[in-house]
């Protein structure tokens, strides 16, 4: 279990939205993902099953809609831009409403509470 997992949902030129998974918040800092989808299909590189099947039902779901909002994957984001800026947890960012609710949705996709 990959109790550190970064996940960024980023804007994407050519393909609308593009959701990245890390192993660590230092690997996600240093580009190193080990699955990636997008509308037009999904890498995978040493991942485990669970972020390989979360990687194709993203897949599916931008390969339907290259707008879908695929935020709720997110488990940090850029905070203050995009290449280079600090990376945030999403729980942190969320309107304090929301994160019950978003904090549950990354412990059933995932099998963890964010950090």
């Amino acid at each position: 279990m990959l109790s550190d997992l970064v996940v960024l949902v980023l804007p994407a030129t050519n393909d609308g939205t593009v959701v990245r998974w890390y192993r660590d918040l230092l690997s996600a800092r240093n580009g190193n993902a080990i699955a990636t989808a997008s509308r037009s299909g999904v890498t995978v590189a040493f991942a485990p099953r669970y972020v390989a099947d979360a990687a194709y039902e993203a897949y599916q779901v931008l390969a339907a809609d290259r707008d879908a909002d695929v935020s709720y994957l997110a488990t940090h984001t850029r905070a203050g831009g995009f290449l280079g800026a600090e990376l945030v947890p999403v729980a942190e960012t969320a309107p304090v409403e929301e994160k019950p609710a978003f904090r549950i949705t990354i412990a059933d996709r995932f099998g963890g509470a964010p950090r």
